[in-house]
C-alpha cells in the first residue's frame, strides 16, 4: 500500500510513536515496584476509568522497534512468573498508537490521510463501531 500511494515506509531507527494503553483494575503500587519491569512506560491517572484506572504511556517517544520491545515487556509484566495481575479491558478502555509525522512532506501527509480513510471502516468494523464515534 506504501508502495501504490508512494509514501515513504516507516523507517524502524529514526520514525518515532508514542502509545497510550488504558486499562482498568491496575494497582499504582504494583507498577510503582516494578518500575524496571515496567520501563519504558508510566502510570497515569485517568478520571475516566474505574477501579484504579490508568493510562500506561511510554516516557518519551520512541523507535518503532523500541516500541515492540516495549510490548513485549508489557506482556511478560502482566503474564510473566509473578502473574496474578489483573487489569481490566472495557468499554472505556483503549489504545491511542501516536507517530511523529514532523519530518514528513504535506504531500505524503494527504496521502496518508486517505490511507487512513480507506481502511477506517475496517479498522472499526474488528475494534467494534461502538467506538467509531469515540
Amino acid at each position: 500500500m506504501y508502495r501504490l500511494l508512494s509514501i515513504k515506509q516507516p523507517d524502524k531507527v529514526t520514525d518515532l510513536v508514542g502509545l497510550e494503553i488504558d486499562l482498568e483494575g491496575v494497582n499504582c503500587c504494583d507498577v510503582e515496584e516494578n518500575s524496571r519491569l515496567m520501563d519504558p512506560f508510566i502510570l497515569i491517572d485517568d478520571g475516566s476509568l474505574r477501579n484504579n484506572g490508568g493510562e500506561l504511556i511510554f516516557r518519551q517517544p520512541l523507535p518503532y522497534w523500541g516500541a515492540a520491545s516495549a510490548l513485549d515487556t508489557l506482556q511478560e509484566f502482566f503474564t510473566g512468573k509473578e502473574a496474578g495481575r489483573r487489569v481490566t479491558v472495557s468499554g472505556r478502555t483503549s489504545v491511542h498508537v501516536h507517530i511523529d509525522i514532523r519530518d514528513m512532506p504535506k504531500r505524503d501527509f494527504y496521502r496518508y490521510m486517505l490511507l487512513y480513510s480507506i481502511y477506517e471502516k475496517i479498522v472499526y468494523k474488528y475494534a467494534g463501531f461502538s467506538r467509531y464515534r469515540k
